[in-house]
């Protein structure tokens, strides 16, 4: 049985309660390859339109 490859995603999760002890006011994070690569406020990110993938 060959094991599909399915290629790393990075996906932007907003508009919640991060709990983490890196900034225990988070509302946003940012996970990459299955990795929490960044975790803060939302406010930096409005200008993103909608859908956006960069």
């Amino acid at each position: 049985m060959s094991e599909s490859r399915v290629p790393p995603k990075t996906v932007l999760l907003r508009r919640g309660e991060v709990h983490s002890p890196a900034d225990p006011f988070a509302t946003a994070m940012v996970v990459e390859r299955g990795q929490v690569a960044w975790v803060g406020s939302e406010g930096p990110l409005t200008p993103l339109p909608t859908g956006s993938t960069k």
